[in-house]
């Protein structure tokens, strides 16, 4: 560092007061200050008077932008670059965002106000008005309202070259309906999706049997999801077959058991025999004639 450098601290978030006046009386001892402050103005017609201008002009920025920290820098490059308002709404943003810290003092709280707005300013364009002034503090009401699920549309916003009222009220009422289409395209696919899982009757449909680990059944009978037994059809039909076939073989048996006693009791009836007929006639001859033996 040669003897001619500043001997103070580049400019950071926290020390713009004490900066500006420490950078302002240097540039006095160098001959710039009046210059820097828009006193001295770029002569009209002499090109030798205005290159020496030119060259005090760029020795003046370049010991202003040297006497910045890196962290601060990005300042000057919007500057420069003629910044889109998404930058100026970051500066807002962060401006009303400024809070109090805890072992901070009221002198330092002020002088983080002034950097804020001494940031805003700088991000504004040339000729800047107050009538624009308010248009853009309307831009960034509305944009700060905005909730988190509007950050896709939030970001695009920020991207714009230019950002006025009336554009951003265009904006607002497009993304308003785009957002009414794709809740009524969710509707109908959840009302599509609902009736198809109603209608299914199929006894292995995906759509049938999809349900959570916890409430999922499995039948006991067939093995299959998404049902008991008492409701399983193999089950039931199973079960109709063997009451069906338990009553056939009732049937049959008590046919068979009917035609074996009918056949027993024809065997056991007595035969008329040719002793039995004499007998018969003995005993009816002898109850006539009283001298006549009894034959047994």
């Amino acid at each position: 560092m040669s003897d001619s450098d500043p001997k103070f601290h580049p400019l950071s978030g926290t020390n713009y007061p004490q900066w500006s006046g420490e950078m302002q009386a240097w540039l006095m001892t160098k001959g710039l200050w009046r210059l820097v402050s828009g006193a001295e103005k770029c002569p009209g017609t002499d090109t030798e008077a205005i290159e020496k201008w030119e060259l005090r002009a760029e020795k003046a920025a370049g010991a202003l932008y040297l006497n910045v920290t890196k962290e601060q820098r990005i300042h000057l490059d919007g500057i420069i670059d003629d910044p889109k308002p998404g930058t100026r709404f970051n500066a807002y943003d962060n401006f009303f965002s400024i809070r109090k810290k805890e072992d901070e003092s009221l002198q330092s709280l002020m002088t983080r106000i002034d950097e804020g707005m001494h940031q805003i300013q700088n991000l504004r364009p040339t000729g800047f008005s107050l009538s624009e002034l308010d248009d853009e503090l309307t831009c960034m009401a509305m944009i700060r309202a905005l909730p988190d699920q509007y950050a896709h549309f939030t970001s695009s916003l920020l991207l714009l070259g230019t950002l006025d009222k009336t554009q951003l009220r265009d904006a607002f009422l497009a993304e308003e309906i785009n957002c009414r289409r794709r809740a009524e395209v969710d509707s109908a696919l959840h009302s599509s999706s609902t009736t198809a899982n109603s209608t299914c009757t199929h006894p292995n449909c995906h759509h049938c049997n999809q349900s959570t680990t916890s409430t999922r059944v499995q039948c006991d009978f067939c093995g299959l999801l998404g049902h008991t037994q008492d409701k399983c059809h193999r089950y039931i039909a199973s079960r109709q077959q063997a009451v069906e076939g338990a009553k056939n073989r009732y049937k049959r048996g008590n046919k068979a058991q009917a035609g074996s006693s009918n056949s027993q009791n024809t065997s056991q009836q007595p035969k008329s025999s040719p002793n039995h007929a004499n007998s018969s006639t003995v005993v009816t001859e002898s109850a006539g004639n009283t001298q006549a033996p009894l034959l047994i």
